[in-house]
């Protein structure tokens, strides 16, 4: 059963037919999870090695030697990657360290970044 508060995301999320995707590539963020996921998203991939990162999702190799895997800037890279890729509206991209381990003294467990975007505009959430 959907709560009040997955109806309004879904009907929020789904305004106008817009076509959206997104890469996940935090374990458990629990964006795919969602019991709305299928009515918001038309495409969504979970890409966890930074080879799939490039091949599919084009965030240049370059930037994550040079910024990290789990940084805002790859994490905007995922979101407009997808959305060329695919074809899509809107993108979203999200990065991360889930746990229970793989963390470090930059980037600790439970660090994530989330970038949402068209081909106009985009927006990141800060940690």
């Amino acid at each position: 059963m959907k709560s009040s508060r997955d109806n309004y995301n879904s009907a929020k999320h789904h305004h106008r037919g817009l076509r959206k995707a997104a890469p996940e590539v935090c374990w458990r963020s629990g964006l795919l999870a969602l019991p709305a996921a299928p009515a918001i998203f038309w495409v969504a991939w979970c890409v966890y090695s930074n080879e799939r990162k490039t091949a599919w999702a084009d965030v240049p190799p370059d930037l994550i030697a040079s910024k990290g895997a789990v940084s805002p800037e790859v994490a905007v890279a995922l979101a407009d990657g997808i959305r060329r890729r695919v074809g899509s509206a809107l993108g979203v991209g999200v990065t991360g360290i889930a746990g229970p381990g793989g963390g470090s003294e930059e980037n600790p467990v439970g660090t994530v970044h989330v970038s949402v975007g068209s081909q106009r505009w985009s927006v990141r959430a800060r940690p």
